[in-house]
């Protein structure tokens, strides 16, 4: 059934092509497919080598959809590791997102998906789910830190390690035991400090820090929430002279509309956020807003998890995931500095993704 709807949806997107004009021709040569496979060991099969644009109604997985994500690049090519689950399926189901998916792309138009990097273990913190992978490299080495969960236990941080981001040895020190979280992210002082982000499972985001990834400190609040209210998918960036906290907050969970805001804070600590100072991202998009999620509030396009890919002056590209049609997607879009509040504009035709990265890469 999942593979009938995904051929189905190609055939719709390729249909759609054709009529706008543009020729639809091969992506790949058969030699680069070749040569692909080779290096990614992976069968040659259409499954993985997709010829329509997914700019226009987002990536997903066929018969899965994209959640909490990290995005990495390396030698030339964009790797988006993520959730992946079943559409007709809550996610603390058991059975369901048990898995990471692996995907990649040249052009941030068409993915070709790789094979699963990652799933649950076999110990008692871990045999349930695994979610929000973050993936950084640090000396050499990629590292994939991650939430993994246990039946009827709380969610942990632990991470795996990779020379070529396909193969992957998980921590043999297991779960990070002052990390008691989810949604990691990381960030390197300049000292050499290593500092994991995550959202604290009573409410607010705290940080741990190491020095080697072995050891790690006790944890700290940067930001509470007000009401304990959760706060997820953090991301900690300087702009200018100062630094940018943004991640999603359900402090309005209450409101009617569900509203699961994508908000944004500055200050001159990256170990310091006042929720008092928060903006909430003016989000656009032109597509059209299709619901019937059981597992999701929101009643309009909210980008949630939003990843920086790539930094310019005023304008900095960046990707998320939402609900569209008939499932979670992942999403390109421009954010802009010089608005206030700041905007988030999503990119859907080729053509304003070359402006954007025009623009960025010009800086």
């Amino acid at each position: 059934m999942f593979k009938t709807i995904f051929l189905s949806f190609s055939l719709l997107l390729l249909i759609a092509e054709v009529v706008a004009g543009e020729e639809v021709k091969p992506l790949y040569s058969e030699q680069e497919i070749a040569d692909f496979c080779k290096r990614f060991n992976v069968y040659r099969n259409e499954f993985y080598f997709p010829p329509q644009s997914f700019l226009e109604a987002g990536y997903a997985p066929p018969g899965g959809y994209v959640k909490d994500f990290s995005v990495i690049k390396h030698d030339g090519r964009y790797h988006l590791f993520h959730i992946d689950g079943r559409p007709e399926e809550r996610c603390g189901e058991s059975g369901n997102e048990i898995s990471f998916g692996h995907a990649s792309t040249a052009d941030l138009r068409h993915w070709i998906r790789h094979r699963m990097p990652l799933a649950v273990g076999d110990q008692p913190w871990e045999n349930e789910h695994i979610w929000a992978p973050f993936v950084t490299k640090w000396k050499d080495k990629f590292y994939m830190f991650y939430m993994a969960c246990g039946r009827n236990t709380p969610g942990v941080l632990t991470y795996a390690a990779s020379d070529d981001l396909e193969t992957w040895t998980k921590w043999l020190g297991g779960a990070i035991k002052t990390a008691q979280g989810r949604d990691p992210f990381v960030r390197y002082g300049d000292d050499g400090t290593i500092y994991l982000y995550f959202s604290f499972n009573y409410g607010g985001l705290q940080v741990v820090t190491s020095r080697d990834m072995q050891t790690w400190s006790e944890a700290k609040y940067i930001l509470q929430n007000p009401r304990r209210a959760p706060a997820e998918s953090c991301s900690v960036h300087r702009r200018d002279n100062r630094w940018v906290l943004w991640y999603n907050d359900y402090i309005h969970c209450a409101d009617p509309t569900g509203d699961f805001r994508p908000v944004y804070i500055f200050s001159d600590d990256p170990e310091k956020f006042d929720p008092e100072n928060l903006k909430v991202f003016n989000f656009t998009t032109t597509l059209p807003t299709q619901y019937g999620e059981k597992d999701w509030l929101e009643k309009r396009p909210i980008p949630v998890s939003i990843e920086l890919l790539e930094k310019g002056e005023n304008a900095w590209l960046v990707t998320y995931f939402r609900w569209h049609i008939d499932r979670f997607r992942l999403f390109i879009g421009v954010l802009r500095w010089d608005a206030d509040p700041a905007s988030i504009e999503e990119i859907t035709t080729p053509e304003r993704l070359a402006e954007v990265l025009k623009e960025i890469k010009s800086l």
